[in-house]
């Protein structure tokens, strides 16, 4: 940029300000005042005299983002599964029902009172829960029908089987058996005997006996 010729008054004036702002002291004179005004002329004060001072220059932009870190590593494998704990203790076996069912008479024959109607050996040892008689012919009338039953030559009942005429059961009798001897041995000797008849036309008893194995 070409700068315009000083006038004297302006160069006082501007030797002026130099030494304001440079601190120089000393009137500037002759070669050093030409190459001052040159210096001036290159940088700040030349500007000044030209007009303002370009304004700052502008925030720089923002660098780029840098690249992404590396991801993390990858997730462990799953662990083995646990092995199977113990089967537990098995509980105790319950009791076998058993239940003997024994014909004491043809189907035809009316019965008659008499001991031993049928004797036979208990297979196994038992308790017994219960007790019935059943007839294929129900009595009309006369005595109640009544059974017992012995082990060993014992009645096992306090209150013997009756069935009520009319009736094929002892389930609907109006005296309910009562059993005094629950416990049947391994190969007790065991008797039915019709203690009682009434009119005498009652056919095909059996005999009930049910519990459990002992």
């Amino acid at each position: 940029m070409a700068i315009a010729p000083l006038t004297n008054d302006s160069k006082s004036n501007l030797l002026a300000k130099i030494a304001a702002n440079t601190g120089e002291t000393k009137p500037v004179v002759g070669d050093g005042e030409h190459n001052l005004l040159w210096k001036i002329a290159a940088n700040t004060y030349a500007t000044a005299t030209t007009g303002g001072g370009g304004g700052g220059g502008g925030t720089g932009a923002t660098g780029a983002t840098g690249p992404q870190g590396n991801p993390g590593g990858a997730t462990g494998a799953t662990g083995a599964t646990g092995a199977t704990g113990a089967t537990g203790v098995a509980g105790a076996t319950g009791p076998t029902p058993a239940d003997l069912i024994i014909a004491c008479s043809d189907e035809g024959t009316p019965i008659t009172v008499g001991n031993n109607k049928v004797t036979f050996r208990m297979p196994y040892a038992m308790n017994i829960s219960n007790v019935r008689a059943s007839l294929t012919t129900a009595q009309t009338s006369g005595n109640i029908f009544t059974v017992d039953i012995n082990n060993n030559g014992t009645s096992i009942l306090s209150t013997k089987l009756t069935i009520d005429n009319g009736e094929k059961t002892s389930t609907t009798a109006g005296i309910p058996p009562v059993i005094s001897d629950s416990l049947l041995g391994n190969d007790s000797e065991i008797t039915i005997d019709v203690d009682q008849i009434g009119i005498g036309n009652a056919t095909g008893l059996k005999v009930t006996i049910r519990g459990t194995q002992a």
